[in-house]
């Protein structure tokens, strides 16, 4: 079992997983993915519904699924058949069913939080990803470790802004949401070089976080 799961995805060695995450959501994107290039052969709307289910889930494991779901919808309605209704007849079934599979999450957080979000920590980690020193770890170590620093620069009135927002799930993402698009948008080359550098140590052959010098070696 491990050694087909190494062979889809060779990630599971190379770096710090979370198997009750990173499993689940390798299997069903890659599972919506085969469903997705099915579609374009069948004539049954079976691969889109299916698709949709899949892709749902992964989304109700990792919210940054959710632009990856909006290109297979793209792709589908360019690509998923020979004519036009055909293709927007398959779109729009994957679109129905991948909706219904996240509504009632969404459902659930508007009753409770009100807004109906998939979820409240995406702008905090937004921000830990786009500050000053968010590389100063990384990859020798996790980008985890950078956050008492980050937290430590903020001012005091930042911080008097945040505990206002103690008990505003929905406020506090939205004030890191700003807090990262803000550094985003007064270094947007140093954004794209950390992106691209992400992205290449996610296939280099150096361990992410460092081993020693004898299981790199191997």
């Amino acid at each position: 079992l491990s050694s087909v799961l190494v062979a889809q995805y060779p990630y599971y060695i190379w770096h710090d997983t979370m198997m009750q995450e990173t499993g689940p959501i390798t299997f069903l994107t890659a599972l919506a993915v085969v469903f997705i290039y099915l579609s374009k052969r069948s004539e049954s709307l079976a691969p889109q519904i299916l698709a949709g289910v899949s892709l749902g889930l992964s989304i109700l494991f990792r919210a940054t699924l959710l632009p990856f779901a909006v290109l297979a919808l793209g792709w589908i309605a360019m690509f998923g058949a020979h004519t036009t209704r055909g293709r927007m007849q398959k779109a729009g079934t994957f679109g129905v069913v991948l909706a219904l599979v996240v509504s009632p999450w969404l459902i659930r957080n508007y009753l409770l939080i009100g807004s109906p979000t998939l979820t409240t920590h995406a702008g905090l980690y937004l921000w830990l990803a786009n500050h000053p020193d968010s590389f100063s770890y990384y990859p020798a170590q996790s980008m985890d470790l950078t956050e008492p620093g980050a937290w430590e620069k903020l001012s005091p009135g930042e911080l008097q802004e945040i505990r206002a927002l103690t008990n505003n799930e929905v406020g506090q993402n939205r004030w890191f949401t700003r807090k990262g698009m803000e550094y985003i948008g007064s270094h947007p080359f140093q954004t794209i070089e950390r992106a691209i550098r992400k992205v290449l140590i996610a296939f280099s052959w150096i361990f992410s976080p460092a081993k020693d010098i004898l299981i790199q070696t191997v």
